[in-house]
Formats: structure tokens, C-alpha cells, sequence
């Protein structure tokens, strides 16, 4: 019982717009997991690991690979095929529960639903 109220004396510590931005991230990850689940039922399983700070799809020898900074909310995202194409980039995590990447605003499950549709559509290719 002790160690459960240090946990929250030390979770209240932590900015609250740290805190905020690991609950989106998981909430993202979330997303990413049941998306991947529901593509596997018609084209192929998804595998979803992830740590604390971050997150890795695969689906037919191509991979998904999000990092996550929770003290400024910076991320990026790196796909790679196999045959060594790859396409990455950046993107902030908003206190909204939306992301921004290149100007662009999208909500959390818009983002993880098209990283599925791309892993897929890749699958599809090789």
C-alpha cells in the first residue's frame, strides 16, 4: 500500500502537461493497437510492442517505429519496407489529444488509421 502512494506522490510531481502528453501518447498507442487488430482480420496479422516512450507496428516485413518525448511532447515516426525504403518525420503531441506534423493538425485516430492503412498497403506490395 506504501509504495502505491509514493507512486502518486511521485506522479505529482510531474508537470501536469507532462502528464497530459503521456496520456494522449498512450491513448495513441491504444489506437494503434486496435486498428492494427481490426486490419488483421483481412489482411494479415499486426504485431504492436511498445515501451514507455515508445511504439513499434509490423505487418509483412514492414515497420512502424514512433519515439516520444514526453517533456516537450516531440515525436517522430519512421517507416521502413524491406529493401530498405524508408520515409520518417516529425510531429508534436498537443494538449488537445491531436497531433501536428508539417502544419497540419489531425486527431489521434485519423493519424494511427492511416500508419495502418500505409503498413498495410506496403504489406500488399511486398
Amino acid at each position: 500500500m506504501s509504495s502505491g502512494r509514493a507512486a502518486n506522490g511521485a506522479r505529482g510531481r510531474v508537470p501536469f502537461e507532462v502528464r497530459v502528453r503521456w496520456e494522449v501518447w498512450e491513448s495513441l498507442v491504444s489506437m494503434l493497437r486496435v486498428y492494427a487488430a481490426a486490419a488483421s482480420l483481412g489482411r494479415g496479422e499486426f504485431t504492436v510492442t511498445s515501451a514507455a516512450d515508445a511504439a513499434w507496428v509490423r505487418h509483412k516485413g514492414n515497420t512502424l517505429g514512433l519515439c516520444f518525448s514526453a517533456a516537450d511532447g516531440l515525436a517522430s515516426w519512421r517507416m521502413t519496407a524491406p529493401g530498405g525504403q524508408e520515409r520518417q518525420a516529425s510531429f508534436q503531441i498537443l494538449p488537445s489529444g491531436a497531433l501536428i506534423s508539417g502544419g497540419e493538425e489531425k486527431e489521434l485516430d485519423q493519424a494511427a488509421l492511416e500508419w495502418i492503412e500505409e503498413l498495410a498497403g506496403e504489406g500488399a506490395q511486398s
